[in-house]
């Protein structure tokens, strides 16, 4: 709206005046840059920016309730390997002193207590390494829970309320395990959302190459008065004058390299969004096939640990009535003490690696939170 004031000193029709102009005008492209999808694409592609950044925030929450997972199982194990290298230190003890009243009352020669003491340092030294790693073990689960706002943090203690036994879960099959990771995946919805992104470039690319066509109309109404107010009123009553136009305007240009060259680049830009799609697509199954396998070894390794463990449990009581009987040594008792320890620490090894191992399966599924919901199976 325009309105024009003026004041003939020469006098006229109208002294003073006031010419007032409405004009509207309107445009529709119908080639290029035309309709809803190309206007909106811009919005729709920042959507897809932020749902992107959501995924990725999704992905590393996951990353971080793994190296939780991963930490506290580390610690529960090193706890109970702890356990198991006293325990074997109690025995080593226990050997030396019966050998110690033997060699007194002239049962055993005295060089059976060397060998008795050479197994005692050698396992108070597995005992210190122990203590160690369990110290380490520690500090890297409080350095992934705690916020560290005070230094006394470091001597925050965690109790490990969670043990790893012979339990197992109840884990889908690696069919639905595939299809929950390909619909889940924080990484692969992440690409889906690019390929939509990078579709909407390549339309807005292609509308760019085409000619411009527009629809145009336009609308003008003036009114002429002594008086603004009246001036206004004028041109929308009988007094005013109107004008009306309707047309298309056809713009063609001549090579249009740059736009087309631009839409080339959407197109394999797009290309590579479907190339890697379907790479990830395809690691995700190998990864999820990887971690069930894994899951189902983890399982089965529990019960050949626990047999080998039986048995040398048996070995060493075979062994301790041997040297009862002057059959066996000291050495052999102690060589299959250590045994007994190593396979104690294996069974305990196998139950972390079928946690730690269950917990990779969700993560590689995109559910790692939901492993705690996994019902536990029966005996």
């Amino acid at each position: 709206m325009n309105s024009d004031y003026r004041d003939r000193e020469g006098g006229g029709l109208i002294n003073p005046s006031f010419s007032t102009t409405t004009r509207l005008a309107i445009t529709q492209p119908l080639l290029r840059s035309a309709w809803e999808q190309y206007n909106l694409a811009p919005l729709r592609q920042a959507r897809f920016a932020e749902g992107q950044s959501r995924q990725r925030f999704r992905r590393d929450v996951q990353q971080k309730v793994l190296d939780v997972h991963r930490a506290y199982w580390e610690l529960v194990f090193t706890r109970r390997d702890l356990e198991v290298k006293r325990e074997s230190l109690a025995l080593a003890e226990r050997l030396l002193e019966i050998n110690r009243v033997k060699v007194r009352t002239g049962v055993f020669a005295p060089i059976e207590i060397a060998a008795a003491e050479s197994g005692v340092a050698n396992r108070v030294t597995d005992v210190l390494v122990a203590e160690n790693a369990v110290e380490e073990a520690s500090d890297r689960l409080r350095r992934l829970i705690l916020p560290f706002e005070l230094a006394s943090d470091w001597q925050t203690e965690i109790a490990t309320v969670d043990v790893a036994d012979d339990r197992a879960f109840e884990v889908p099959d690696v069919d639905r395990c595939l299809d929950v990771a390909l619909a889940e995946r924080p990484d692969l919805t992440e690409l889906r959302l690019g390929l939509e992104s990078a579709a909407l470039a390549v339309a807005a690319a292609d509308s760019d190459t085409l000619p411009k066509l527009d629809l145009t109309g336009s609308a003008q109404w003036t009114g002429l008065a002594t008086d603004a107010d009246d001036s206004i009123t004028d041109s929308f009553g009988r007094r005013g004058a109107e004008t009306w136009n309707v047309g298309l305007v056809l713009e063609v240009p001549l090579g249009n390299q740059t736009a087309r060259g631009r839409a080339a680049q959407r197109r394999l830009e797009r290309d590579r969004a479907v190339l890697e799609y379907r790479d990830r697509s395809i690691s995700t199954a190998e990864e999820v096939r990887a971690a069930f396998r894994k899951v189902e070894l983890s399982r089965r390794t529990i019960a050949s640990r626990r047999r080998a463990e039986e048995l040398k449990r048996q070995e060493l009581e075979n062994e301790q009535v041997k040297l009862e009987n002057k059959v066996s040594t000291n050495f052999q008792v102690l060589s299959v003490q250590e045994d007994l320890a190593l396979r104690q620490s294996e069974l305990i090894r196998a139950r972390v690696d079928y946690r730690i191992a269950i917990a990779e399966l969700a993560f590689a599924m995109g559910s790692t939170p939901d492993v705690l919901k996994w019902p536990l199976a029966t005996r």
